[in-house]
């Protein structure tokens, strides 16, 4: 009787953590598909979704963003499988940091209509919106690593003659690396970005708006949107600490600052409407390298690197 009772409590305990690991992941679900969708502007499905507990994690499957509105029905990004680490700790410190993110994007499809407009375009997420005072500002976010694999990008082209044109574009991208993602936003548009880049297709609007939210992260991470230098560098006899404020007062006179990391010896500034990096690298106690990189909608901005770095140069004399 002893031995009922005690499968009944343990057959009871069982269930019960059963439904509720169905009903946490239920919820998860719900929530990442209505953020995704809210960020993104356009509708999203998710297969299925499971949490991981003891090492906290998300396990997505068939995850899918649709073509918004305007646009014919259908499926622009197809992802079977996404898996993302956690970091819970962050929460109590209101910020969402995410280790590592491992993405299998097995298809993107773009359509361009007739007017010459790709359905990227139209996506939320490609719409440059200044920051309102009375908005409340999402939660910081910090993903450390983001693994990419691209399978194959479509795409379709309308015209008024009849069925639409097709251009099919087989990549098989593997685990390639990106860093420092700082947005949901930056998130969005790099996926999009990377999947337009290989069919050559350029939506004006998802390259400004993705810049304008910020995109110090894309030339050392994507490293390869597009060919070109951007970047000058040189070397001046002053500690770090004068060569970082000095760096400071340069960007804040030529442009606004966008963030500044000490001890990252990162300061990101927007300058002529370019994304400008700067970098300093301590090489002895009284010398300093300082690496300027610019961009404008991912292409290089030589000259408005080279100009920073005559201002620097001029002010560290």
């Amino acid at each position: 009787m002893k031995n009922q009772k005690m499968l009944l409590i343990a057959f009871v305990v069982i269930v019960g953590l059963f439904a509720v690991g169905i009903v946490k992941d239920q919820v998860m679900r719900v929530a990442v598909t209505i953020g995704v969708s809210k960020t993104s502007g356009a509708p999203v499905s998710i297969g299925g979704l499971s949490v991981g507990i003891i090492k906290p994690s998300l396990r997505i499957k068939d995850f899918k963003m649709y073509q918004p509105k305007g646009y014919p029905k259908g499926v622009m990004l197809d992802i079977p499988a996404i898996k993302v680490e956690c970091n819970l700790w962050s929460f109590f410190k209101k910020k969402i940091h995410i280790p590592l993110i491992e993405l299998d994007l097995r298809e993107a499809v773009f359509i361009r209509d007739e007017k010459n407009e790709i359905s990227v375009d139209s996506l939320k997420v490609a719409k440059k919106e200044a920051p309102q005072a009375k908005k409340a500002k999402p939660m910081p976010m910090q993903i450390d690593v983001l693994k990419l694999n691209l399978g194959r990008v479509v795409l379709k082209e309308i015209t008024a003659e009849g069925e639409p044109s097709l251009q099919i574009h087989d990549i098989n991208i593997k685990e390639k690396t990106y860093k420092n993602i700082t947005s949901m936003q930056q998130l969005v548009g790099l996926l999009m970005i990377e999947s337009m880049k290989p069919a050559a297709i350029k939506g004006a609007g998802i390259y400004s708006a993705v810049s304008f939210a910020g995109v110090a992260f894309l030339p050392a991470a994507v490293g390869g949107i597009f060919t070109g230098k951007d970047s000058v560098a040189d070397t001046f006899p002053v500690s770090f600490d004068r060569a970082y404020k000095e760096s400071l007062d340069v960007l804040g006179q030529m442009g606004e600052i966008k963030s500044e990391d000490k001890e990252a010896a990162t300061i990101t500034a927007v300058v002529d409407g370019a994304t400008v990096t700067l970098n300093i690298e301590q090489k002895t106690k009284g010398e300093s390298r300082i690496v300027i990189s610019a961009r404008k909608f991912f292409l290089p901005k030589i000259q408005i690197a080279g100009t920073v770095l005559h201002k620097l140069t001029e002010a560290l004399r």
